[in-house]
């Protein structure tokens, strides 16, 4: 099957937090709520690290999980992250079946702090940037480097100038925590020591 096919159809099937069996593949998307614990609110040099208390999508959240039909636990299992400023799984659901069929391996797509589904509606909505874009349009000219993302995100830097890193920090102690439930078979697709 083309690839364009694949993808349109997959984008047809996936719904954010709702199970879905995949008949052509014979895998099933199953999601897992996730709760971000955050360390504590006072990084190095007492700099805070933490700017998402505010942002509720960041905290609490669910992630997909692309499970071989015929595997009820796994021993295994790939970690399929995203890119910078991404705000849906769209184009990563035609790597995730095409690697949970290829290795027989569950295909864990987790969010980075503030991205996919971590982050309100409104960031990824271009009417509320476009008035912020016009003013540094008229600012600036016509910059070609001026965009809604580039925009978009340049005010949520601007807006918390820390959160670049704190979000790094923050994924990086989400991703720990998944990796030790996962580890010590708190995880209900796998088995312990995984």
């Amino acid at each position: 099957m083309a690839y364009t096919q694949r993808h349109l159809e997959l984008n047809a099937q996936f719904q954010l937090g709702v199970d879905t069996h995949l008949e052509a593949s014979n895998i099933d998307i199953r999601f897992f709520r996730f709760q971000s614990h955050p360390e504590s609110n006072i990084g190095i040099n007492n700099v805070p690290h933490h700017f998402n208390d505010k942002i509720a999508e960041n905290q609490s959240f669910v992630y997909p999980i692309f499970m071989p039909g015929n595997i009820h636990k796994a021993d295994k299992a790939i970690l399929l992250l995203h890119g910078l400023n991404e705000r849906s799984w769209s184009k990563y659901l035609t790597w995730a079946e095409y690697l949970c069929k290829e290795t027989g391996k569950p295909i864990i797509l987790f969010p980075i702090a503030y991205h996919v589904n971590r982050s309100p509606q409104s960031w990824s909505n271009p009417r509320e940037v476009s008035s912020i874009l016009d003013l540094r349009r008229q600012r600036n000219g016509e910059d070609r480097m001026l965009s809604f993302a580039n925009v978009a995100f340049s005010e949520r830097i601007s807006e918390q100038p820390f959160r670049f890193y704190s979000s790094g920090r923050q994924s990086l102690n989400d991703l720990s925590q998944l990796f030790l439930d996962i580890k010590q078979g708190s995880h209900s697709l796998f088995a312990e020591n995984t």
